[in-house]
Order: structure tokens, then C-alpha cells, then sequence
């Protein structure tokens, strides 16, 4: 787990792409996940912990190269030092499995 969580900037200027604050997990299927524009001191887990599906892990927030306050999350592998390949994720919500968020819908996450 790499995390981030001293940045307390965001601007929709990519000049602000170091200030974003993250959490990145390894997956035990090889895949990362990412969570991106967290807020200031917005991170609750730390390098080491072992997290599980459900966990509590961050506060979603306004850092980085953004327009306003939301979470980017990715699954993604390295294909090698310079790229990687995202994949298609899913979430479970009150409103069932959704596949593809719209935006502007506000979704709310189950267990």
C-alpha cells in the first residue's frame, strides 16, 4: 500500500497533479486499486494495514488536477515501467450492481 495524504491543493490546472492525495492497494490477483483527490489528512488506513472488501479507507476530497471535490478510482496492472492497463470495474450499491456510472448520479455503496 502507497499512500498520500499532505497535499491540500486542487485547481483544474494539470500543474496540480502532485498535490492529489491517494491510497494505492495491491490486490492479491496482481491488480492495483487507486483513490485519487482525497482530502488533507483525508486518509485513514496506513502502509501495511491489511484491508478487506467493506473497509473503511479515506474521505473523498479536493487535491490534485480537478474541478471540484469527488473520488477517481482505477484497477489497473502494470504493462511495464511506463504504462498500465486499466479494467472495467463495478460497483454494488443500494440501486444494485452498476456497471457504468453516469455522471452527475449520486450512488450509495453497500457491503
Amino acid at each position: 500500500m502507497i499512500t498520500k495524504s499532505d497535499g491540500y491543493k486542487g485547481e483544474p490546472n494539470r500543474s496540480f497533479g502532485e498535490d492529489a492525495n491517494f491510497i494505492t492497494i495491491k490486490h492479491n490477483d496482481g491488480t492495483y486499486g487507486k483513490y485519487v483527490h482525497l482530502k488533507q489528512n483525508g486518509v485513514e488506513v496506513q502502509v501495511g494495514d491489511i484491508v478487506q472488501r467493506g473497509d473503511f479507507l479515506g474521505y473523498s476530497g479536493h487535491t490534485g488536477f480537478t474541478n471540484g471535490p469527488h473520488l477517481h478510482f482505477v484497477v489497473f496492472k502494470g504493462k511495464d515501467e511506463k504504462s498500465r492497463k486499466s479494467f472495467p470495474i463495478k460497483f454494488v450499491t443500494s440501486q444494485g450492481y452498476i456497471h457504468n456510472p453516469i455522471l452527475g448520479n449520486r450512488y450509495t455503496a453497500v457491503k
